[in-house]
């Protein structure tokens, strides 16, 4: 199976580092456009005759940029699609920068509804870590300014920053609120944490970017040195990433046979088998949360219809789209959902999820009772 190269970002559930690294995101390809593309079935002439009579009658001065980048937004609106976008030329840059695994910024994973900005998750040894961030904490305030007409790209946009300078978030835990000074700073992000309890092992993936399945044999070759006897694999607000790297971590598990379908616009359907790199053949657990998205699922979803392993947990997401990055001529890029996909068995998840085989909710007290759970049933 061929790699596919830097691909999208979709705005449900953010990763703050250098700005903006998203999660429900599913990217498939990465596109240069090489020549102007047009289509007949659409008339401009309204569009140029509009901008044409504000460069006339208006009384200001007019940033081009701004007027371009905003009808190029107000297109991608009208597709009333929450995983299609446009990122301008700095933003872009800064995706296929980040794209490496090394980040400037806080260190942390948020998501939540329009207004609703919450932390999913705070990295060891990062920047919001030292400052006493939490999961679970709303973030009402970035710099002063409210966040309840925000998403979670734009939070990510006014949290985002230069290394060493500040940004200040206003932090609200019930309540409590409380504002927190945070100097950005340089960041390697873990993609991958494990560790034994007893004879299991426990791993936990983070995303699904460059090499996330390369290290995760590795963390299970190391494990089975140490003896386990069967793994806990933690995709708990696992928002997904690479669709090649999604069929490589399944493929870890299942010997042969599909992994993932897809279908595009044409409903012509390409299917995706396991790769025959299998390297561990135990009693597997999957634990899942609402926050698992898109190649979270993918993996989970082989894993259940294949009967491969036992999935633990909450409803998740429900992202079952993939996206195309579509290169401009501006230095800019468009992210466009190309294709939907299908697990194995062919069900469609958009806006179900993946329903786990044991359904546990996570408690609301220190213990984590979906992982003592999982541990419990591998005794």
């Amino acid at each position: 199976m061929k790699k596919r190269s830097i691909a999208a970002i979709i705005f449900l559930v953010v990763l703050l580092a250098t700005g903006t690294f998203s999660g429900g995101f599913l990217y498939s390809s990465y596109v240069h456009q090489l020549s102007e593309k047009t289509t007949s079935d659409f008339d401009f002439s309204l569009i140029e005759e509009t901008i044409g009579q504000i460069d006339d009658v208006y009384y200001d001065k007019i940033s081009k940029t701004k007027v371009i980048d905003g009808a190029i937004n107000g297109i991608i609106e009208a597709l009333d699609n929450p995983y299609a976008n446009y990122y301008p030329p700095k933003e872009f840059k800064h995706f296929k920068t980040s794209m490496a695994g090394n980040y400037s910024g806080v260190g942390i994973v948020i998501g939540g509804k329009k207004g609703q900005i919450k932390v999913l998750k705070v990295f060891e040894g990062s920047p919001a870590k030292s400052k006493g961030l939490k999961k679970g904490e709303e973030i009402v305030k970035i710099d002063g300014k409210s966040t309840k007409k925000l998403d979670t790209e734009q939070a990510a946009e006014l949290i985002k920053g230069p290394e060493n300078s500040t940004v200040i978030l206003t932090m609200k835990n019930g309540k409590k609120q409380r504002d927190v000074s945070i100097v950005r700073a340089k960041i390697v992000m873990p993609n991958i944490s494990s560790k034994t309890f007893g004879k299991t092992g426990y791993i936990s993936m983070h995303f699904f970017n460059n090499n996330a399945s390369d290290n995760l044999k590795s963390s299970i070759l190391k494990l089975e040195k140490k003896g386990i006897k069967n793994l806990i694999i933690d995709l708990r607000n696992n928002p997904g990433g690479q669709l090649d790297e999604a069929i490589d971590v399944a493929s870890l598990f299942i010997d042969k046979g599909v992994i993932v379908k897809t279908k595009n616009k044409n409903k012509e359907e390409t299917v995706y088998s396991a790769t025959g790199n299998k390297v561990f053949s135990k009693d597997l657990i999957v634990l899942i949360s609402e926050n698992s998205a898109s190649a979270s699922e993918i993996v989970a979803g082989a894993i259940q219809d294949r009967h491969r392993g036992r999935i633990l947990g909450v409803k998740s997401f429900g992202k079952g789209t993939v996206q195309q990055v579509v290169s401009l001529s501006n230095g800019g890029a468009l992210v466009i959902p190309n294709e939907k996909w299908l697990t194995p068995n062919g069900r469609d998840i958009t806006k179900k999820g993946i329903t786990p085989d044991i359904k546990i909710k996570a408690g609301k007290g220190k213990v984590d009772t979906q992982l003592e759970k999982a541990k419990a049933l591998l005794k």
